[in-house]
C-alpha cells in the first residue's frame, strides 16, 4: 500500500475528426513492504511429549520508487461516437527499500504437562536503529554506480 504521484506531459496533434498525442509520465511511489510471518516448530519425544514454539511476526518497510513511461494516445470520431485507444509502456524504474523494519514479535511456547501462558510481556516491538553515517554513504553509493 502506499501513495503515488505523476507528472504527465505531451505533445499531440489533431486534425478535424482524429487526434494523436504521445507523452511522457514521470511517477513517483512512497508504501509499505511486509506482512505477517508465522514460524511453528512442533516436537514430540515419549519422554518429554509434545513441545511446540511459534513466532508470530507482522513487519513492514518503507520503499520509494521512481520511474518513467513513454506513450501514445489516439482518437477519432465525434461525441458520442469516439474512439479513443492509449498504449503505454514503462521504460525506467527503481526502487529503494530499506533495512528499516517496523512491527511487532509474538514468539509463543507449549510444553506438554506445563500451563500455556501467553503474556503481552513477551511482545517485542521491533523497530530500526539509524546509523547517519552508513545511510549518506549507502545513498552516495547508489548514486555513484548508476
Amino acid at each position: 500500500s502506499g501513495i503515488e504521484i505523476y507528472l504527465k506531459g505531451g505533445i499531440g496533434l489533431s486534425v478535424v475528426i482524429a487526434s494523436v498525442q504521445g507523452f511522457i509520465k514521470i511517477r513517483a511511489k512512497a508504501g509499505i513492504e511486509g506482512g505477517l510471518n508465522m514460524e511453528v516448530d512442533v516436537l514430540w519425544n515419549p519422554q518429554d511429549g509434545l513441545a511446540i514454539d511459534a513466532l508470530a511476526e507482522v513487519l513492514f518497510r518503507p520503499a520509494l520508487t521512481l520511474g518513467a513511461d513513454v506513450g501514445l494516445e489516439a482518437s477519432v470520431g465525434i461525441w458520442p461516437l469516439e474512439y479513443t485507444a492509449t498504449w503505454e509502456t514503462p521504460i525506467a524504474e527503481k526502487t529503494w527499500g530499506s533495512d528499516f523494519e517496523l512491527g511487532l514479535r509474538f514468539p509463543m511456547h507449549y510444553k506438554e504437562g506445563e500451563p500455556f501462558n501467553l503474556s503481552l510481556d513477551d511482545l517485542e516491538l521491533v523497530y530500526p536503529e539509524f546509523d547517519t553515517t552508513k545511510m549518506t554513504e549507502d545513498v552516495a553509493e547508489e548514486g555513484i554506480d548508476e
